[in-house]
């Protein structure tokens, strides 16, 4: 049995569950200053969502792989989204970098699998 699945789904559930307080508190109070959990769950999300797109990259239907890798990028595409809004709301240039850093990284992982679902795919077809 493949535990890498229940893993990736309860890390991106423990992410957006500790992102979405501070992105809610962004949306609705200009004046917040968004702290070290949104870092966090950005992070973990990462995390999460790189071996949750990695465990499907074993079945050979690119149709599957395809449609498994846009239900993924969902959660890791509103990380991105309340990483930027982190940028957006942080208190100083210090803040503003680690944000800045850490929000690509969600969308990042999925891109890497995609890069690589799809070179695979053509090495199948020059075979």
């Amino acid at each position: 049995m493949m535990i890498e699945r229940q893993v990736s789904i309860a890390l991106v559930g423990v992410a957006v569950a500790v992102v979405l307080p501070e992105y809610a508190d962004m949306r609705h109070h200009p004046e917040y200053a968004p702290h070290a959990a949104l870092l966090v769950g950005t992070l973990i999300g990462a995390l999460g969502t790189l071996m949750g797109t990695l465990v499907f990259t074993d079945n050979d239907s690119l149709l599957f792989k395809l449609l498994m890798w846009c239900l993924w990028c969902l959660p890791s595409g509103f990380l991105s989204l309340a990483a930027v809004l982190g940028v957006l709301h942080s208190a100083g240039p210090v803040w503003q970098v680690v944000f800045a850093v850490s929000a690509p990284l969600p969308l990042g992982g999925a891109a890497l699998v995609l890069v690589s679902m799809f070179t695979d795919f053509r090495r199948r077809q020059k075979q």
